[in-house]
């Protein structure tokens, strides 16, 4: 049986999530009842923590709404209309989070509940938004010049700084891209996911922003970093589908290894430190088999990428029961387009997997989403 994996790349929805709400709404003393504002504040924080974005920006708004029918504007106004931003900046809407966060810095005495360096950081990624290429600068100066010691703005800031890094490489600004990842890969202990996590995720955008600058070398030795960073958390599991740690290690692989194939295919000799070490296998189990696989037929060069690319590369997962037959394969990860996970998903349910000729006695040949490279050389482009 085949199962279809999604292949995920740096370009796609999200490469990590964390929700970061504003601030909170606060009543300026007890009531019997919370007022009608508070009860949306509360919805929109629920709908945030939940992940449900258009929930929270309809609570957001609903929010906002109630307390301009019920209250003069205050600091709790400008609050609840920097909420707004939040969930609209987050759901990627950064024209009417721009009218959001322009309304609460035109508050009076905002500044009292809604701190600037906030408002800052908002106003330049709604303009990032709203038109990546003009915005580009502003958002990688306000992600940088974010204080390290609150919370909320480092969390602003490093999502700030991760949008600006993405849709550089979207727009073909290689440039700010690689300054856009580094920043990140500086900001990774602010996050809500493990450092090296956040840390091998921004190298392996670094690495592709190089390598589309044509420093190939550069760009294998900062994905084996990426690699290295990111093996803790793509180990085996007994599960059918990927975790998101194999899906980062196997994109980092998969840019690594098109990358190592056009080195080789022009001869060029490989720096120091671009190997990385495999991810771990089960603990407690035996060893598994070393595997041969009989990749026959050979995936075909794409058509629609000979003009544009001599190499690629895809990284396929692989999963096997007790007895070694194939229980799953299909692309994870690719480098540099799609093309190429079709290719190979074309042919590799045709393909058989053995046990290796050299396998020691009592290893295992069951295993759960095994990671192999497949690579492409064009070599002949006249």
């Amino acid at each position: 049986m085949r199962a279809r994996l999604a292949a995920v790349t740096l370009l796609g929805v999200l490469l990590f999530l964390f929700v970061a709400p504003g601030v909170q709404a606060q009543t300026d003393g007890p009531v019997s009842a919370p007022p009608s504002y508070l009860v949306h504040d509360r919805a929109y924080r629920a709908a945030y923590e939940a992940g449900d974005l258009s929930t929270a920006v309809a609570e957001a708004q609903a929010a906002l709404r109630a307390h301009v029918e019920s209250r003069p504007p205050d600091g709790v106004r400008a609050t609840l209309s920097v909420n707004v931003a939040a969930a609209l900046l987050d759901a990627g809407l950064g024209e009417e989070a721009a009218r959001a966060v322009a309304e609460a810095a035109a508050l009076p005495d905002q500044t009292a509940r809604v701190d600037p360096a906030l408002l800052a950081l908002f106003l330049a990624h709604a303009a990032l938004l709203a038109d990546p290429e003009a915005g580009l600068g502003l958002a990688l100066e306000a992600a940088a010049a974010a204080p390290a010691d609150d919370p909320i703005l480092s969390v602003r800031a490093l999502r700030l700084a991760q949008t600006a890094a993405r849709l550089a490489l979207g727009v073909d600004r290689f440039p700010e891209a690689a300054e856009g990842w580094r920043l990140v890969a500086r900001l990774a202990e602010r996050g809500d996911f493990p450092p090296d996590f956040l840390r091998g995720r921004a190298l392996t955008g670094l690495g592709i922003a190089l390598l589309m600058q044509g420093e190939e070398r550069a760009a294998l030795e900062t994905l084996g970093q990426a690699l290295r960073a990111l093996a803790a958390f793509a180990g085996e599991t007994e599960t059918s589908e990927a975790t998101l740690g194999q899906v980062a290690y196997a994109e980092a692989l998969a840019w690594r290894s098109a990358v190592s194939a056009l080195i080789d295919s022009h001869d060029w000799r490989r720096p120091d430190g671009s190997d990385a070490p495999e991810p771990a296998p089960l603990a407690g189990r035996a060893p598994r088999c070393p595997l041969m696989i009989d990749a026959q037929p050979l995936p075909e060069f794409p058509r629609g990428a000979l003009d544009r690319f001599s190499v690629g590369a895809v990284v396929l997962r692989l999963s096997l029961d007790e007895g070694g037959a194939v229980t799953e394969i299909g692309a994870l990860a690719f480098a540099p387009d799609d093309s190429f996970a079709e290719a190979v998903d074309a042919v590799a349910p045709l393909w058989r997997v053995e046990r290796g000729p050299n396998a020691p006695a009592g290893c295992r040949m069951a295993r759960w989403g095994e990671l192999k490279e497949v690579r492409f050389v064009f070599r002949d482009r006249d």
